[in-house]
């Protein structure tokens, strides 16, 4: 899998050379994709994920948005420190890391950054997950899961050196035959696979079950706590 830098204007992408013979600035908005019926809808998280279809593929296109205070200052604004530091560029190539690492996470496609200014905004695109849904979401359907299953996988990935910068319910997938994804590497990074950092993220990941589901996350408290203690 080879990322390679194009540029158009003020557009600078890094794209997948498996997926994307050629790309235009235009696949980053969403009147495009409806133009063309080639929207097929989207999901809340931290930030809105939007689903296209492009060439019999589907993809998941995410706009880069700011979250808590900084979301009060500018939506989806961030100020500029080079390319190679924008958070775009950054999460594909770590995906794309990853993904060579043989470990369950999307297929990278794209990285789209705009620079205006002292400013750049910033989306991705990867391949869709098909037929998933989120331990967020089985949690708030009283859905059972195997967890075990869900926790295996997240040690493969601390075992590799991820340490998540916001691993929670919503950002764990699960297929139709119980396969585990981890998914939204944005600021995320590889590390020496030792230290307290493995714990915190599934107390992290414990936090968010709590609050999407406190009843239904009592039945996974064991496993978890028998993780981090």
């Amino acid at each position: 899998m080879e990322l390679v830098q194009k540029t158009i204007g003020s557009h600078f992408f890094l794209c997948c050379t498996d997926r994307v013979a050629r790309i235009e600035p235009e696949w980053f908005s969403r009147p495009y994709w409806e133009s063309s019926d080639s929207f097929l809808g989207s999901a809340q998280g931290r930030g809105e994920a939007c689903f296209v279809r492009h060439n019999g593929e589907e993809w998941a296109w995410r706009h880069y948005r700011r979250a808590g205070l900084a979301a009060l200052l500018s939506a989806d604004r961030y100020l500029w420190t080079g390319l190679d530091r924008t958070r775009a560029f950054q999460e594909i190539r770590l995906t794309a890391q990853l993904h060579k690492m043989g470990l369950p996470v999307p297929k990278p496609v794209a990285a789209h950054v705009y620079k205006r200014g002292l400013f750049y905004q910033a989306d991705l695109i990867t391949v869709r997950l098909p037929k998933t849904y989120s331990l967020g979401e089985a949690l708030l359907n009283k859905q059972p899961v195997e967890f075990d299953r869900i926790l295996e996988t997240i040690n493969r990935f601390h075992r590799a050196g991820l340490d998540h910068h916001d691993l929670n319910a919503r950002n764990i997938l699960i297929n139709t035959q119980g396969e585990v994804f981890v998914i939204d590497f944005d600021k995320c990074r590889l590390k020496a696979p030792n230290g307290r950092w493995p714990k915190a993220n599934l107390r992290r990941l414990w936090r968010s079950m709590q609050k999407i589901a406190p009843q239904e996350s009592l039945r996974y408290q064991n496993a978890l706590k028998a993780q981090i203690q």
